[in-house]
C-alpha cells in the first residue's frame, strides 16, 4: 500500500464516520437509535455507535479498507497477511480518529453562529 492510498483510505473513513455521527443528513437515524437506547443493552450500544465518531469510525475504517482490498484484488492470504491486514485497518482507524479529534476540537472552538 502506498502512502497516497493510505491517506485516501483514511480520509474516506473519516468522511464516512463524520457522515454517520455528525452530519445533519443522518440526524433522523441517530434520533431513531437514541429513542430506542433505553430498550436494551444492544440498542444502547447501537445508539452509541452511530453517535460517536471514534466508535463508528473504527468499524467504517475496517469496512473501507476491506472494500478496497476486494475491489483492487490486493488481498493476500495466510496468517501473515491476516495480521498485516489488521494492522493496516488499525492504522487507517488511527488516522481517521486523529481527524475526528481535530474536527471535534475545531467544532468546540468555533464561535456561535448568529
Amino acid at each position: 500500500m502506498t502512502a497516497l492510498t493510505f491517506a485516501i483510505l483514511s480520509l474516506a473513513a473519516y468522511r464516512a464516520a463524520r457522515a454517520v455521527s455528525l452530519d445533519s443528513i443522518t440526524e433522523p437515524v441517530r434520533d431513531w437509535f437514541d429513542d430506542r437506547a433505553g430498550w436494551s443493552w444492544l440498542d444502547a450500544k447501537a445508539a452509541e455507535l452511530v453517535s460517536c465518531g471514534w466508535c463508528s469510525g473504527f468499524w467504517l475504517s475496517g469496512f473501507t479498507y476491506f472494500v478496497w482490498l476486494l475491489v483492487t484484488d490486493a488481498a493476500l492470504w495466510g496468517w501473515t497477511a491476516v495480521f498485516t491486514n489488521l494492522i493496516l485497518w488499525w492504522a487507517i482507524a488511527g488516522a481517521q480518529s486523529m481527524l475526528i479529534a481535530i474536527d471535534s476540537f475545531l467544532l468546540r472552538e468555533a464561535p456561535p453562529h448568529e
